[in-house]
């Protein structure tokens, strides 16, 4: 492996990340501050619908991903990747004109249906740039891919602004605003991938299907995997309506600024490992399952400063406070399936142990999540359930990519991550903040000291 390749990539991935996450947290902020309840709920479904925008790529874009993950843009088939990226439009734009018209017959001009139809409008901007990105990513042109997310987020957070200055408080401009920003990224991707789009040329059906079978396990494996958390949004709206929605979506949204760093180090690390044998691959992983479990925990300090910020901007009642301590626990949980697990099983081809893991989860997650909301009437536990359906979906990923010698610690990898959402949850809902954020230093410092030893697997080898 390339170290210093690697190196400048992730600080590209991390720094882009970094401005995105920065960006995000500002657009939330902006847009919770100044939408009401209802309007903001709606905003939110426009997100998580168009959340699942990668359906209807029906798997290509991760089949190609898979297929060409390591390998140099120069040597790309450039003809048969534009000719694909053509069909995979004609059909994006023929879907959402299909799906649009019922939408509204049945739905009429509802604030909801409104909703579903802008994220169709936005689903071939956004599965052309995805389309784009995968091949940057696969081809190790990070860089290139993360300019673009930069441009998505900051064109966003211009125009959203702007909106908001011009008195705007309904969701509708800023649903055009998040269009017109996907599709300056999309033009910068074509700007970088040019001799795709416009490279004449065919792919032979055979390897479509092929693309799109070995992909499909891998969407589906996301689609289900964003149903862990996505289920608690759809009970919560089914439960309690759009306003209760939007608070709860807030506090998602927030809690997730630090996963997109996770998936976002796992997409750079992937073409790099596909490149490494299988005893390099092995001490790759071993170090950022370490690294991960021993950085991630230090996230939930991140809430004590966050909270008192958040406050000060938004109106009362905007975000419950206990909600987001609840949902925290997802950055330890998700981060680590993103980063190290996911990365794992799609470098070993695992996709369908993956995908297993990912509708189990989800089929928990949907029970768990519907039953708190309809029959126990709890959010609290609605939010509970989500967090341990994403600690099963970890422990399950982790599980399909270690070897059997190693599972009794995956198993207790997973009770002291437990552990220690635990006593954070626990000491910042029962007591003082100050004090909840003294009893949590000091165990997260013993927790340090007791995996000391670990810490020797992330020194550098000796030549």
């Amino acid at each position: 492996m390339d170290k210093h390749k690697l190196i400048r990539a992730s600080a590209a991935a991390f720094t882009a990340q970094g401005i995105t996450a920065a960006v995000s947290a500002v657009t939330v902020l902006l847009l919770a501050g100044r939408l009401n309840s209802a309007e903001y709920g709606l905003w939110q479904l426009y997100t998580l619908a168009g959340s699942f925008s990668g359906f209807f790529h029906l798997g290509l874009c991760d089949g190609i991903y898979l297929r060409l993950g390591g390998q140099k843009y120069e040597n790309l088939d450039f003809g048969g990747l534009g000719h694909q990226f053509r069909l995979m439009m004609l059909f994006q734009i023929a879907a959402a004109a299909v799906i649009i018209p019922p939408v509204i017959l049945t739905r009429g001009s509802s604030g909801r249906a409104l909703a579903l139809c802008a994220a169709l409008v936005y689903m071939p901007a956004f599965n052309a740039a995805a389309f784009l990105g995968y091949l940057l990513q696969a081809t190790g042109r990070t860089t290139a891919y993360s300019m673009s997310t930069v441009i998505d987020r900051a064109v966003f957070v211009v125009l959203a602004a702007l909106a908001a200055l011009l008195g705007a408080d309904s969701y509708g401009p800023y649903i055009a605003a998040s269009i017109a920003a996907k599709l300056l990224s999309l033009l910068y991707c074509i700007s970088k991938t040019r001799r795709v789009v416009l490279s004449p040329g065919r792919a032979p059906w055979t390897q479509t299907v092929a693309d799109i079978s070995a992909g499909s396990r891998l969407l589906w494996g996301n689609l289900s995997g964003l149903l862990v958390v996505g289920a608690a949004r759809i009970a919560v709206i089914f439960r309690w309506g759009d306003a209760e929605f939007g608070r709860i979506s807030l506090a998602i949204t927030l809690s997730g600024l630090i996963m997109q760093f996770a998936a976002q180090l796992g997409m750079v690390v992937f073409p790099e490992l596909r490149q490494e044998d299988n005893r390099s691959r092995q001490r790759i992983i071993a170090k950022m399952r370490v690294a991960s479990g021993l950085a991630l925990p230090a996230v939930f300090l991140i809430y004590f400063p966050a909270r008192l910020a958040v406050a000060a901007w938004l109106p009362q009642n905007t975000l419950e406070p206990s909600s987001l301590v609840l949902l925290l626990p997802l950055c330890l949980f998700e981060g680590k399936t993103r980063l190290v697990n996911q990365t794992c099983l799609k470098v070993k081809r695992l996709e369908s142990r993956l995908l297993s893991a990912n509708l189990l989860s989800a089929a928990c997650s949907i029970g768990l999540c519907f039953f708190s909301a309809y029959v126990l009437g709890s959010l609290r536990t609605v939010l509970v359930s989500a967090v341990l359906a994403a600690a099963l979906r970890c422990f399950l990923s982790a599980y399909s990519a270690t070897d059997t010698e190693e599972r009794l610690i995956t198993f207790l990898e997973l009770l002291s991550d437990l552990a220690i959402s635990a006593v954070f949850v626990s000491a910042t809902l029962l007591l003082p903040e100050f004090a909840a954020f003294i009893i949590y230093i000091l165990f997260y410092t013993g927790y340090i000291i007791l995996r000391r030893a670990e810490l020797a697997v992330l020194l550098p080898e000796k030549a």
